[in-house]
């Protein structure tokens, strides 16, 4: 976390992450080759990930591969939401999506540890990252309301 803390907000290779990731358009007319940046990114997730089954392997006794680590994608989706990304592009940070996934581990944690079934542990899970959705893409539009409305109260 650190290291990729470091390398997304001090290096030219980590402005060029996000110039690509807020708008790829902008980011080529900037001269940044896009593919390549691309690319990168793609080769850095697929080594991590590879890094990180190779660790659950070694964690599990029983690897099957059409069943380990089934419905990770969530989690994953689950810390990025949680730690503040806006899903459009351009914008988080990797501390958040650190603490996105310590959150989301503790809810997950939580609802464990009550003896629901499977299903409603996964509805409840689903829930909570709905909720969290809903909340980062209407809280925006509810603000810009409020104030417009708290303008206008402040002319009367």
């Amino acid at each position: 976390t650190v290291f990729f803390i470091f390398l997304m907000s001090k290096t030219k290779y980590g402005k060029s992450v996000y110039a690509v990731g807020s708008n790829e358009k902008t980011a080529r007319l900037t001269g940044i080759n896009v593919e390549r940046v691309k690319v990168s990114v793609f080769a850095i997730t697929g080594l991590l990930v590879g890094i990180a089954s190779f660790m659950q392997a070694c964690k599990m006794s029983n690897v099957t591969p059409a069943s380990s680590a089934v419905s990770y994608e969530m989690y994953a989706i689950a810390a990025v939401v949680l730690g503040g990304v806006n899903m459009a592009g351009g914008r988080g940070k990797i501390l958040g999506v650190f603490f996105g996934a310590l959150s989301y581990a503790t809810v997950d944690a939580i609802i464990a540890s009550t003896k629901l079934s499977p299903d409603i542990r996964n509805a409840f899970q689903g829930l909570v990252l709905i909720v969290v959705i809903l909340i980062q893409t209407a809280g925006p539009v509810i603000k810009e309301k409020l104030a417009g409305l708290r303008k206008l109260l402040a002319k009367k």
